[in-house]
């Protein structure tokens, strides 16, 4: 029963604080309409609309975590595949190639 109540507590504590922090940038006038479509993209995103997802093969999810991480250190792909690094590293990519029929689009979310 404790550890409900202190879990709670914590819930609690996080959605204060995070409805706090969105309050303060709406009133700040910066960024308030990014956190607005944001949390609309998610409420779409995270619903199930009666469809079921059931995940990722393993080599995809690979793929596009790799992919998301390149982005993420400005190496984008030349094309609407995905582009990976062959040769070298994430600091010193030397040769890129192509993993076919994986597109960019889910890496980019």
């Amino acid at each position: 029963m404790t550890e409900y109540i202190i879990i709670s507590v914590v819930f609690g504590i996080f959605f204060f604080l995070l409805i706090y922090k969105l309050f303060n940038i709406y009133v700040e006038n910066q960024y308030w309409s990014r956190v607005v479509c944001a949390i609309i993209l998610t409420l779409l995103f995270k619903t199930d609309w009666g469809i079921h997802f059931y995940g990722l093969e393993y080599e995809d999810a690979y793929v596009f975590n790799f992919v998301a991480r390149q982005f993420a250190n400005n190496i984008f792909s030349h094309s609407f595949l995905t582009d990976g690094i062959l040769c070298g590293s994430i600091s010193n990519p030397i040769a890129m190639g192509t993993y076919g029929g994986h597109f960019i689009t889910y890496p980019v979310f």
